[in-house]
């Protein structure tokens, strides 16, 4: 995900004034949504427990349980990185994460 904002912001290089924070309460939404799996993302209650944690894996990752990991999620963030227009389509808090730090970096 920092590389895509990077890429973004047309700052490639790593910058120690600069730290990219992602907001972990939306992070499950953009899996679901990156995977294109339901309409009206945004409004699946609880999505890790109802969507990704309900069976033992999601889209071939593993996920143990319901308890969330680091290690999970960084097995998703590629296809995020990679759906990311289609994340921003689905999901308003993603647009308004990219709209932010953009706008931060103008």
């Amino acid at each position: 995900m920092e590389t895509s904002i990077r890429k973004w912001l047309g700052d490639s290089q790593f910058r120690e004034d600069v730290l990219v924070t992602i907001p972990c309460d939306s992070t499950d939404t953009w899996i679901i949504a990156a995977y294109r799996e339901q309409e009206n993302v945004e409004m699946i209650e609880n999505p890790w427990e109802n969507v990704i944690a309900r069976k033992k894996e999601y889209h071939g990752i593993r996920v143990p349980g319901s308890k969330k990991r680091t290690s999970v999620y960084s097995r998703f963030l590629p296809q995020i990185c990679r759906e990311w227009r289609v994340v921003t389509e689905q999901c308003y808090s993603a647009r308004s994460f990219e709209r932010k730090i953009k706008k931060a970096f103008e």
